[in-house]
């Protein structure tokens, strides 16, 4: 179940039912208690992506990164990593698997996805709405009912080298209904485009690549809830292409609550169960005087059923398949969990990893066991083994009432119910007055335990080389104080990780790694506020005569979560990282230190407030390193952050959700009145949109016996809104422990107003640099040191530049280099370098256009074309002998002093073949691992063998 997207999982919204006398039933009992769902479910991907964005995974929140990679897609333009990532938070009772089982994801690269916030945007909030942000009772009224909508949706993305969220600006004239104008949190030099919400997004990122997103993924509502790449290509025609296949996702989706209602003199009434979709009435017939307090007595009625889900389904789209030049990786599904992923190169299948599975009797819910790397071109293997904390019969995620309050697994099968067993008191009509009478509601015990929290986490994981590593966990905790002020210690939900141990192929104890949630020995952590109880008015109306009754919802289910906006159970500031060795020895110590320049959502009236902070967390303020013996610094590394935002356009994006803030009984129904219209209201703003967070100061600091040796980085970010988006500095200034200091100042092609600049910031092709000055202070101030420029030629092609010359100087003209490529191939790659002191290079490329297959040194590009026996786009398709044939005889077109070098690929994996100018051979060999194995010379005697422990 994702967090971002609970802001508020149930709203107790009407009743029109009541008790008017002792002998009455509650009529239209069914509404009472029932919710509404704001929960849409997303896919095990989407969710990923989701949490990395509101908070990143490091010690910060506890966990640590734990991935196992499949392969990696190199192709001329592009890497993506394909690797399965494992969240160490614990898994929740109602968790369903990832694509990899329990836990376990894959992270297929760039994706798009959603929390949508009520209705959809393309339902509500971007349609024009004249009455946005009124409190006419009459729209409230609306809004309340759904029929108006203020929030909006957040969006999540994903890029190869950067990642972000996102919400559109709403349209303030009918003329900008459907417009789409995104607000950036954090601001990023990626551009997000869209003309329907439905047909997809185009992204583009800040080296001009452009990612379609238009695979849509649906909820069980038919609500669209992500978008997944279907090609991405580079400004040089490079291209990675996804297809997809449908996975229907189902998760265990309980809710129990108690609604209580005060006792007045003619209403005798008390409060309802609401367990696993079957309601009761338990009215209230009197009270009895046990030890100086009055306890309620009660008469339990059956009274129908009640909007109860035990279930919730995504349509997921898992990829397929993902090509590209020369290669493709196909994934193969089994009961909507991965079972194989092949890779080609060149058609033939060069590796497979195969993924079996631990299954578990209830919801398909399965346990990652092993994953089997083949390697096909030597017929070579390893593998990964792991194991869990499983040491528990299986539960039923729909049918176990056994569950902490935060959702994970308690052991408590005595449990009857959801709602935690506690003491309510009544309000009554006694002597006269109103007093109070009490009873215990809720029949379970939600208290946390290690033990089973723990249940189906990871335990350990078996290395290829027979090593392993064993997790151990303990609770979430953070430091609190109770009703009295005294310290004491309160759990966040979820696990941390506690110590990693590490064995050896014996099982023998290696090292330990332990994770210490501290500052001088005092426990640090700040957690969200959460509340499982509701409180409101219920007005009893007659035609002379108001009634009003204190009304509660206790709910197995947050009714405001400030954790779930923020997308964090719990934050610790302060961790330290001890390594022991075999014999319990202290060998090295790590400190770090994150900022806590951010805030939690807070509550406030039952609803919660969101002025979005989450792109603050996680940010690194200090790292400190430590010698064991003395316990004193060695190394630290402190940062500085500051925030930058757009000139003139950083709007304040808030949106509403109104509730009833009073649940009213009249005698007519269909009467609305005064008491009708009071309302509560969430609010959701971003703050300044449009704005990002970078670091500002670095200092990194060394001791060295008792001296401190300290140098320092201090940046500064240009004034302009590209010099905003793209987040790179335009000066930095070193200073170091000697008192020298260094200035670097940098160009981008924003602030080259020329066509070319022009062209490239249009594309949005900004990251590339125009000018890098470095300077160097003297006596009389900072004097020029050295300079890099490049020049840039436009490229009808990609409608953004080609690297056209580079030249570099030094100081006084000590050194100066100037290397020009004046001939690019359709693909942008450089065909031709000239130097004034060198002679001229040609290039000629192969495999798609990804390749250098031959460099010619002393003759022009035109020249070796020209030289050719065949078309360089034949050339294309030839690989082997063949693509020697029709390169070796350029060394008789062009004999010394030309130097013809050739060379052939495993495109995937890197050279394997080179034929030097003097017609030495020297061949390569690699894995299907990509790892190279050995190097050969022409007469076959091996040069280097690496060998590879399993």
């Amino acid at each position: 179940m994702n967090n971002k997207t609970i802001i508020l999982i149930i709203a107790l919204l009407t009743c029109v039912g009541s008790v008017y006398s002792q002998g009455t039933s509650p009529a239209l009992a069914d509404t009472e208690g029932k919710y509404k769902y704001n929960y849409v479910p997303v896919s095990p991907v989407s969710e990923e992506l989701m949490k990395h964005i509101m908070c990143p995974v490091n010690y910060n929140t506890g966990k640590v990164e734990l991935s196992i990679p499949i392969y990696e897609i190199r192709t001329r333009d592009f890497t993506l990593p394909l690797r399965l990532q494992y969240d160490s938070g614990g898994i929740k009772v109602s968790a369903g698997n990832g694509v990899a089982g329990l836990g376990w994801n894959v992270d297929f690269g760039p994706t798009v996805t959603r929390s949508i916030q009520g209705n959809p945007d393309e339902e509500g909030y971007l349609i024009y709405n004249p009455d946005f942000g009124s409190w006419d009772t009459s729209y409230m009224h609306k809004m309340t009912e759904g029929m108006a909508h203020e929030q909006p949706d957040v969006f999540f993305y994903s890029t190869f080298d950067a990642q972000g969220n996102f919400v559109f600006r709403r349209p303030e004239k009918s003329s900008e209904s459907g417009s789409h104008i995104p607000v950036y949190l954090p601001l990023t030099s990626d551009k997000v485009e869209t003309s329907d919400i439905r047909s997809g997004f185009q992204v583009t990122d800040g080296s001009g690549n452009i990612y379609r997103f238009k695979e849509a993924e649906y909820s069980n509502t038919g609500k669209i809830t992500g978008w997944k790449l279907t090609d991405v290509t580079s400004l040089k025609q490079d291209r990675l292409s996804f297809s997809y296949v449908t996975q229907k996702l189902t998760y265990a989706d309980s809710y129990d609550y108690y609604a209580v209602e005060d006792m007045g003199e003619s209403y005798r009434n008390g409060y309802w169960q609401g367990v696993d979709g079957k309601l009761k009435f338990f009215r209230m017939n009197g009270y009895a005087l046990h030890n100086d307090s009055l306890w309620a007595d009660f008469t339990v009625e059956n009274v129908g059923q009640y909007d109860n889900r035990p279930y919730n389904s995504v349509d997921a789209k898992y990829p397929k398949e993902i090509t590209y030049a020369n290669g493709k990786v196909v994934f193969d599904y089994s009961s909507s969990l991965l079972k194989t992923v092949h890779i080609y190169e060149n058609g033939a299948e060069i590796q497979r990893v195969t993924l079996n599975y631990k299954q578990l009797r209830f919801m398909g819910r399965s346990l990652l066991a092993e994953v089997n790397f083949t390697e096909l071109v030597n017929n070579q293997s390893r593998s990964y083994t792991m194991s869990y904390n499983d040491y528990v019969d299986d539960y039923s995620p729909t049918q176990t009432k056994a569950v902490d309050k935060f959702g994970y697994y308690n052991g408590r099968t005595g449990n009857t119910d959801l709602v935690e067993r506690q003491l309510v008191e009544f309000g009554t009509p006694y002597d006269g007055d109103r007093g109070v009478c009490y009873a215990y509601i809720g029949g379970a015990d939600r208290t946390p335990d290690i033990l089973f929290a723990q249940v189906y986490s990871l335990q350990s994981i078996k290395y290829p080389t027979g090593a392993r590593e064993e997790l151990v966990y303990e609770l979430n905790t953070y430091p609190d104080t109770d009703e009295y002020g005294n310290a004491i210690s309160s759990y966040a939900g979820g696990l941390r990780i506690y110590s990693i141990q590490c064995r050896d192929v014996e099982g023998t104890l290696k090292n330990e790694r332990r994770f210490l949630y501290e500052k001088d020995g005092i426990p640090t952590g700040y957690a969200p506020q959460v509340t499982f109880v509701d409180e409101m008015e219920k007005l009893y109306l007659r035609t002379y005569s108001r009634t009003s009754m204190r009304y509660r919802l206790y709910s197995s289910l947050p009714v405001a979560d400030a954790g779930a906006a923020a997308g964090v159970s719990v934050l610790y500031p302060n961790v330290s990282v001890v390594e022991k060795d075999d014999y319990g020895k202290t060998v090295s110590r790590e400190d770090y230190e994150y900022n806590t320049n951010f805030y939690f959502p807070s509550i406030i009236n039952g609803m919660v407030h969101d002025e979005v902070s989450h792109y603050k967390k996680g940010k690194l303020v200090r790292r400190t390193d430590y010698d064991v013996d003395t316990e004193q610094p060695v190394h630290d590394e402190e940062h500085t952050y500051t925030e930058i935002s757009l000139n003139n356009n950083t709007p304040v994006v808030a949106g509403r959700e109104v509730r009833r803030a009073n649940l009213v009984v009249a005698e007519q129904s269909g009467v609305e009145t005064d008491d009708d219209l009071y309302y509560r209201e969430y609010r959701y703003s971003i703050g300044r949109g449009n704005t990002r967070v970078e670091n500002q100061l670095t200092v990194n600091t060394d001791y060295y016996a008792g001296k401190l040796v300290s140098d320092t980085v201090v940046r500064t970010y240009g004034s302009t809104d590209w010099d905003i988006r793209s987040g790179l500095p335009v000066r930095e200034i070193y200073k170091y422990s000697d008192g020298k200091k260094k200035k670097c100042d940098y160009t981008y092609p924003y602030h080259v107003n020329d066509a070319v600049g022009r062209a490239m910031t249009a594309a949005n092709d900004i990251l590339r640099p125009a000018h890098i000055g470095e300077s160097v202070e003297g006596p009389e101030g900072y004097m020029d040191d050295s300079f890099t420029s490049f020049d840039y030629t436009l490229d009808p092609g990609s409608g953004s530049a080609l690297l056209d010359e580079v030249s570099v100087w030094k100081h006084e003209g000590l050194f100066s280099m100037s290397e020009s490529y004046p001939v690019h191939d359709a693909y942008g790659n450089v065909c031709e370098i000239r130097r004034a002191d060198a002679p001229v290079v040609a290039l000629l490329w192969g495999y798609n256009y990804s390749r250098p297959v031959a460099i010619v040194e002393g003759a022009s590009y035109q020249e070796v074309v020209s030289g050719l026996r065949v078309s360089v786009e034949s050339l294309q398709n030839l690989d082997g002998s063949a693509l020697e044939n029709v390169l070796l005889p350029l060394r008789n077109a062009f004999p010394a002093p030309c130097r013809v070098t050739v060379y052939r690929y495993a495109p995937q994996r890197g050279v394997v073949y080179m034929n030097e100018p003097n017609g030495n051979v020297t061949t390569y060999s690699y894995d299907g691992f990509g790892r190279l194995t050995e190097i050969r010379d022409k007469d076959g005697a091996v040069l280097e063998y690496n060998e590879y422990k399993k």
